[in-house]
């Protein structure tokens, strides 16, 4: 089983594409709000959560033995500037 962050996002997809066309099961953490629109197949297996949820990391890796890391924060601004450094570097650590 293959665990993937950042699945729903555009290159995500093309991955988790490409990993079930080559029989692999797909774990991916998803927002609640995440367009999952192309991701309905039996081996890919959708989890809500967050990279700040070490909960939800733990449910979503369970079984994987290989990470693919997409997920970031790759806006050009946010409201709060601690954003870029928890989802991109703290998040990381967790995962």
């Amino acid at each position: 089983m293959v665990f993937v962050t950042g699945g729903t996002g555009f290159i995500g997809t093309k991955l988790v594409t490409e990993l079930v066309q080559k029989g692999h099961i797909i774990h991916v953490l998803r927002w609640p709000t995440s367009n999952t629109e192309g991701l309905e197949h039996e081996r890919i297996h959708l989890f809500t959560g967050d990279l700040m949820d070490c909960e939800s990391l733990r449910k979503a890796i369970e079984g994987c033995t290989q990470v693919y890391h997409l997920a970031a924060y790759a806006k050009n601004w946010a409201k709060d500037s601690k954003t870029f450094y928890q989802n991109n570097v703290e998040g990381l650590c967790n995962v």
